[in-house]
Parts: structure tokens; sequence; C-alpha cells
């Protein structure tokens, strides 16, 4: 197993805690981002610079992930190209997405997107991003280690 992180907008703390459980438990984690990130050196932790054009992550991680694989993104495209695949797939707000939820969270967000845009002078009020809380850094954590348990024993 190895662990792919779309790293570009992970937010920084998800980052420490994969970097964290990458090297306890001695699964690789690869973060794929289109700049440069600061990462602790280490055997288990590699960053793969790919270039600053649309989707360069996503079709550097698709091309590379493997079956049982799991990737860290807030993607739901890359999320079911990648479950398609046979990888699993965490939010860094610890959400697990699977191929029996996949397709209803794509169909809400293309309804909500489609809304948005029938009347662009009200967007809802859940339109913007939450701020990342001490709440999503437990969940994620304890779906990450319950994932790992579960898919690499």
């Amino acid at each position: 197993m190895t662990l792919w992180i779309d790293a570009d907008a992970c937010p920084v703390v998800v980052k420490e805690l994969i970097c964290r459980t990458s090297i306890r438990t001695q699964i690789p984690a690869i973060f794929v981002a289109n700049h440069g990130i600061t990462l602790p050196k280490s055997a288990f932790i590699r960053l793969i610079l790919v270039a600053n054009s649309f989707d360069a992550a996503d079709r550097h991680i698709l091309a590379h992930i493997q079956t049982n694989d799991l990737l860290i993104t807030a993607d739901l495209l890359l999320a079911a190209s990648a479950i398609e695949i046979g990888a699993h797939v965490l939010t860094p707000h610890g959400k697990h997405h699977h191929s029996d939820n996949i397709h209803n969270l794509i169909a809400t967000r293309t309804l909500i997107d489609s809304l948005r845009a029938s009347n662009p002078h009200d967007p809802p009020a859940h339109s913007k991003q939450k701020p990342y809380t001490n709440k999503d850094k437990h969940q994620f954590a304890n779906q990450l280690d319950s994932l790992l348990r579960q898919f690499n024993p």
C-alpha cells in the first residue's frame, strides 16, 4: 500500500499527520503538487512536483495509483477515478469515499453548482469553504488509522 496525497490544497496539519503516520507505519507517502512544499526527510516520504497546469497532479496520481493504495484528496472527480482503479479514498476532513457513496456525492455537487450558476448574485450560504477545525483533524487521524488497519493489516 502507498499513500497518495493530492497535496496542492491539502491542509498543513493533514500533511503533518500523514508524514507522522507514514514514518510510524513505514508505509510510503507520495505527495503530488505543482509547487514545493516542506516535508520531513524520510525514506518513506516523497514529493513529486508536476507542471503548474490544470489537473497535472490528478493525471500523475491516476497514472501511478494502484489497487488498495490510499488517496487523500478533496477532489470528487479524482476520488471517483481512483475508486474505479480500486484505490481507497479519504478526504482531509476524514470522510471515506467509496463506490457506494461517490456517485451520489458527485451528483449532489453538480446540482449545487447548477443552482449557484442559475442565481450567481445570491450564492448559497454554504458555498464558502469552512475553516479546518480540531474536530476535522481528529476525524481525519482516526479514519486514517482505521483504514490503514483495515486495508494494510
